[in-house]
């Protein structure tokens, strides 16, 4: 599965990050108890559906906090978390062609036109074990596509890596 799941990363574009000042040159400024409000472009092929979330933590902690992004329109998702402390904000999003909600939605079409699913819920049988044999062995790591910024304070800094160790990729800000 390690060549599919790199080929299925590559897939996913973000694009259009929202907030983010001269593509990332700069930090954006927020005050304690201010939500940040990330938007971004993300996509894939059409018939593959993706999920997506937002990572942020406070410089110098090395645990990242996430929170799932939510499909807007066009292709547009929103995630956002509150400044909790002074200091400064490092966010990154993932995103990931979602095998299971793919198989769900040609499952549920399929039914709605009364198609014989039984090839498919054979799939879905080898999907649900193909990912607990992943989990097991905790091959799938997150796979970050971009990063950003968020600065409480006058200085931004970049950071080289998100959690598990994966690292941007395709860009960086």
């Amino acid at each position: 599965m390690g060549k599919q799941h790199a080929a299925a990363m590559q897939r996913v574009v973000i694009e259009g990050v929202k907030p983010e000042i001269d593509g990332g040159r700069y930090a954006i400024k927020r005050i304690i108890g201010d939500v940040v409000v990330v938007e971004a472009d993300i996509f894939a092929d059409p018939q593959e559906m993706l999920s997506a979330c937002l990572c942020y933590r406070m410089d110098g902690r090395k645990k990242w906090l996430e929170t799932p992004l939510e499909p807007l329109v066009n292709d547009r998702w929103r995630g956002a978390f509150t400044v909790s402390e002074l200091g400064r904000y490092h966010y990154a999003l993932q995103a990931w062609v979602d095998p299971f909600q793919t198989w769900r939605q040609s499952l549920t079409k399929k039914i709605e036109a009364q198609i014989d699913v039984s090839v498919e819920l054979l799939e879905g049988a080898e999907l649900l074990d193909r990912a607990s044999q992943c989990a097991r062995s905790r091959e799938a790591k997150p796979y970050v596509i971009r990063e950003s910024h968020a600065d409480t304070s006058s200085h931004s800094a970049r950071f080289n890596s998100c959690r598990h160790g994966a690292t941007p990729t395709l860009s960086q800000t």
